[in-house]
C-alpha cells in the first residue's frame, strides 16, 4: 500500500515536471521567434501582395445601440470590429519553433491598417478605443479584433415619427493608403448581430456591408471604404402612451366644451384649461423632436391641427354663447338664419322634432295671451296695456328663437368638432407607410 502510494506521489511529481518544462519550452519558443520576427521588420513599411495592394477584410459585430439622439443626428454604438489581412514578413517554419503556430504581439509592434470612421461625430476616428493584442499565425496571417464605441453622424428623417425608420451608416476607411495601396472589402455581406443586445428604443430590422471606392476633396485619387447599413425601427409604444394617447383624449374632451348648457360658466375656462393642457404636451414634444426646417414631423403635424381644432372650438362655444345672449329688443333673427338652423341644422342634428313643439307650443300661448288681453283691452278701453303686452310677447318670442338657434348650434359644432379630429387623426397617422403596411 505504501509503495503504491509513493508511484502515485512520483509519477504527479513527473508530470508536473514535465509541463514545467514544456511552459518554459513554449515561452523560450516564443521569445525565440518574436526575436527572429521583430530582427529585420519595420512596421512602417506595408506589407503588400503580387500587384502591390495590400487587402484587408473588415468585419464587424455590434454589440449594442448605445442611443440613437435625433436631435443632434448622431449614433453611437459599441462593437467589435475584425481586422484580417497577410503580412509575409510575419510567417515562419513552426517545426523550426517547436510546433508554435500562433502568437500574439502588442499592436505597436507590427504594421496595422490606417483604417478609421470616416464619418465621425466627435472624437478620433481612428480603431481601436480598448487596447488588444494582434494575432498572427505560421503563415503571415493577421487577425486584431478591437472593441471599440463610435458615434457617427446619421442623417435622420423624422417625418412620419413616431412611426419611423431610419437607416444609419457607418464608413470605414483610410485617409493615408489610396485604393492601389490599400484595399478594404466587407468579410461578409452584412454585420454580425450574434451578440447584439436588443435596444429598449430601437430595432434592428438588418444590416448590410457594401465596399465603395470614395474620391476626397483634397486628392483625385479614389480610396477603398466599406459602408455599414443600419436599418433601425422606433418602437411606438412610448410615444403612444406619453404623446399621441393624452392628445387624442383632450381633443376629445374639448367636446363637451360645446355640450355644457350655454347658461354654464364653466364653458370657457374649460376650454382655457384644455389649451393649456395642450401647452403641456407640447414642451414635452419639443425635448425629443429634433429642431430642423427640412420635415415637420407628423406627430407636429397632428399637434397643430388638433390644436386649431380646439381653438375653433372655442370659437364656435363663443358664437353660440352669442345667439343664446342675444337681447330680446334687438331685430328677429333673419329668415336664411331660420332656414339654415332652425331647419336644415335642426335636421342634422336629429332636432327637428323638438323645435316644431316648441315654437307650436311657444306661438300658440303667445297668441293666445294676445286675443285675450285684446279682446280684453277692447272692452275696458285698456290699449295701451294691450300694446305693451303684445310688444312683450314678441321680444319672449325672440328670445326663445335665438336660444333654439342657439342649442342646435351647439349640437351642430359639436357633432362637426368630432367628426373633424377623427378625420385628421385618420389623415395624419394612417399616410405613414408603416400604418399602411401594419407595422407599429
Amino acid at each position: 500500500m505504501a509503495v503504491s502510494k509513493f508511484f502515485g506521489l512520483l509519477s504527479v511529481m513527473a508530470v508536473a515536471i514535465w509541463l514545467d518544462n514544456f511552459a518554459v519550452k513554449v515561452e523560450s519558443s516564443q521569445t525565440i521567434l518574436l526575436q527572429h520576427l521583430m530582427k529585420n521588420y519595420s512596421k512602417e513599411i506595408r506589407p503588400w501582395n503580387n500587384n502591390g495592394t495590400t487587402e484587408v477584410e473588415l468585419d464587424v459585430a455590434i454589440i449594442k445601440l448605445i442611443l440613437v439622439e435625433e436631435k443632434t443626428e448622431t449614433l453611437t454604438t459599441n462593437m467589435w470590429i475584425r481586422l484580417y489581412w497577410k503580412d509575409e514578413r510575419l510567417s515562419w517554419n513552426k517545426t523550426d519553433f517547436n510546433g508554435l503556430n500562433r502568437i500574439t504581439v502588442r499592436p505597436d509592434k507590427v504594421w496595422i491598417p490606417d483604417i478609421g470612421l470616416l464619418n465621425r461625430a466627435e472624437g478620433s476616428d481612428k480603431i481601436g478605443s480598448i487596447e488588444t493584442r494582434v494575432q498572427v499565425d505560421d503563415q503571415g496571417n493577421v487577425k486584431w479584433l478591437i472593441q471599440t464605441i463610435y458615434r457617427s453622424s446619421c442623417s435622420i428623417d423624422i417625418t412620419y415619427f413616431p412611426f419611423d425608420d431610419q437607416t444609419c451608416e457607418l464608413v470605414v476607411g483610410s485617409r493615408t493608403y489610396n485604393e492601389k495601396q490599400l484595399r478594404i472589402k466587407p468579410k461578409n455581406a452584412y454585420a454580425d448581430v450574434n451578440v447584439y443586445t436588443v435596444h429598449g428604443e430601437w430595432t434592428l430590422l438588418g444590416t448590410s456591408a457594401l465596399e465603395q471606392s470614395v474620391k476626397y476633396s483634397y486628392s483625385n485619387e479614389e480610396y477603398s471604404t466599406v459602408h455599414y447599413h443600419f436599418d433601425l425601427r422606433r418602437q411606438t409604444l412610448y410615444y403612444m402612451m406619453n404623446f399621441i394617447v393624452p392628445c387624442v383624449l383632450i381633443a376629445v374632451l374639448t367636446v363637451p366644451v360645446l355640450l355644457l348648457p350655454p347658461e354654464s360658466q364653466e364653458r370657457q375656462s374649460y376650454g382655457v384649461t384644455v389649451l393649456l393642457s395642450f401647452t403641456i404636451l407640447i414642451m414635452m414634444l419639443q425635448e425629443k423632436v429634433p429642431a430642423t426646417s427640412k420635415v415637420y414631423p407628423m406627430i407636429a403635424v397632428y399637434y397643430a391641427c388638433t390644436i386649431v381644432q380646439v381653438s375653433l372650438a372655442m370659437g364656435m362655444s363663443t358664437v353660440m354663447l352669442c345667439f343664446y345672449h342675444k337681447r330680446p329688443f334687438t331685430t328677429p333673427i333673419p329668415k336664411w338664419v331660420k332656414v339654415i338652423i332652425l331647419n336644415w341644422c335642426a335636421k342634422l342634428v336629429r332636432m327637428h322634432d323638438s323645435v316644431d313643439k316648441i315654437k307650436t307650443k311657444l306661438y300658440g300661448t303667445a297668441w293666445k295671451q294676445v286675443a285675450i288681453r285684446k279682446t280684453r283691452s277692447e272692452t275696458c278701453g285698456m290699449k295701451a296695456i294691450t300694446e305693451y303686452v303684445f310688444n312683450k310677447q314678441e321680444e319672449s318670442i325672440r328670445q326663445e328663437e335665438w336660444r333654439i338657434a342657439a342649442y342646435i348650434v351647439n349640437r351642430f359644432f359639436a357633432w362637426v368638432y368630432l367628426f373633424t379630429i377623427l378625420l385628421t387623426f385618420v389623415i395624419v397617422f394612417f399616410n405613414a407607410p408603416r400604418t399602411k403596411a401594419g407595422t407599429l
